[in-house]
């Protein structure tokens, strides 16, 4: 309480983006690994909790529509979709792991499930992401830990406190349409993807 601020002023430019598409090779590798980029809402950014509902939707560990795409039918190991807020810019994250054999396909369904998911998404998928996320924040909440760590990262980026029922109620509120309205303004085609197999055409090792 006592520091006083210094008057230092950071610059915050505008990242530069532009999609990119590469492939590295290791034969010594058994499995086929993708990592896809694209721009997203900042942690500063109030869309931040649209984002997370849409991700949710996307591509959480259970239940999302990636698993029932990729996990459940068993084309792939693992199938993420996330977001991240940074600091006056923020990412959507996608990522899976398959046979190389399958690598086309799952890549194929990632970019379509996306797809799919700006066109429509239904209201329960939107509920049932609120309620996971709010539970998460609650049980994170519930340790010094994961608390402090709440309210560091707020003060660090946003420079204030948000009480935790503030928190749980804007999480809440987020409906279809702010969804929706988040993917028109901030399109899901921009992406940067990288891949790593145990060859340059996986389906044809």
């Amino acid at each position: 309480g006592h520091w006083q601020p210094v008057g230092h002023e950071r610059c915050f430019a505008a990242a530069p983006f532009e999609a990119r598409d590469s492939t590295l090779t290791d034969r010594k590798l058994t499995r086929h690994y993708v990592a896809m980029m694209c721009p997203g809402p900042s942690v500063q950014d109030d869309r931040r909790y649209a984002a997370g509902v849409l991700a949710d939707v996307l591509g959480d560990e259970d239940g999302s529509r990636l698993y029932w795409a990729l996990i459940d039918p068993g084309l792939a190991d693992e199938a993420d979709f996330s977001h991240v807020g940074h600091d006056r810019l923020g990412s959507y994250f996608a990522s899976a792991s398959c046979d190389p054999a399958r690598a086309r396909k799952v890549e194929e369904i990632i970019m379509a499930t996306i797809v799919r998911c700006a066109e429509r998404i239904e209201p329960a998928e939107v509920q049932r992401a609120k309620n996971k996320i709010a539970t998460g924040i609650t049980l994170a909440a519930e340790h010094p830990g994961g608390r402090m760590r709440s309210i560091g990262s707020q003060w660090t980026y946003l420079s204030r406190y948000f009480a935790l029922d503030t928190e749980l109620q804007r999480i809440m509120s987020v409906s279809i349409d702010e969804v929706l309205q988040l993917i028109g303004q901030m399109p899901l085609d921009r992406w940067t993807i990288v891949r790593l197999g145990p060859c340059a055409s996986a389906p044809r090792c």
